[in-house]
């Protein structure tokens, strides 16, 4: 068996208090010279409401352009999207709905919407989940009381509430399920 060198734990310690000292040196550089590029590149003219649109339109295209698909593709729909709307049940709480939206040719995105149970404008949450991505399990609608039943939280508060559906399920939940 050949012998490999070994050598005291601490022996490169000096090594990596200068690798850390000198990210942190990159990054303090790099913000202070991102403050100023900063200044530079957004500078809005804010005479008028107008002028202020005009100032910003060229940084909003170049943001887009960042962002990519879907955001280039202008308009994503030329219409108002269609949407279709399915009355699933009332609780306690509001009415339900599924809804699918045309959010370009070809797509719909998918999700539920919950309305509380007073007739009046409400604002609108957006009922962003992870996990098996299904919105339905936001709702509660099979007895998990996933989330902490956010969406629950929500409508007793008042809120309109819209869990969409996310790319990612599991077996036990979605289309791939056995």
């Amino acid at each position: 068996m050949p012998k490999l060198h070994t050598e005291p734990r601490e022996s490169g310690n000096v090594y990596s208090a200068t690798y850390i000292a000198q990210i942190k040196n990159l990054i303090a550089l790099r913000r202070a010279k991102s403050i100023t590029t900063r200044k530079e590149s957004f500078a809005p003219d804010f005479t008028s409401v107008g002028d202020y649109e005009s100032s910003v339109e060229t940084l909003r295209a170049q943001f887009r352009e960042i962002l990519g698909f879907p955001l280039v593709e202008t308009p994503l729909v030329p219409h108002q999207p269609d949407a279709n709307q399915i009355f699933v049940a009332s609780d306690d709480l509001g009415e339900i709905y599924r809804l699918q939206i045309e959010a370009f040719p070809g797509y719909e995105m998918y999700g539920l919407l919950f309305l509380p149970l007073a007739n009046k404008k409400h604002s609108l949450v957006i009922s962003q989940h992870r996990g098996m991505g299904t919105p339905e399990l936001t709702a509660d609608f099979f007895g998990s009381a996933n989330y902490n039943d956010m969406t629950g939280h929500l409508l007793w508060r008042g809120y309109a509430v819209f869990a969409p559906q996310l790319f990612v399920w599991t077996k036990e939940f979605g289309p791939n399920k056995k």
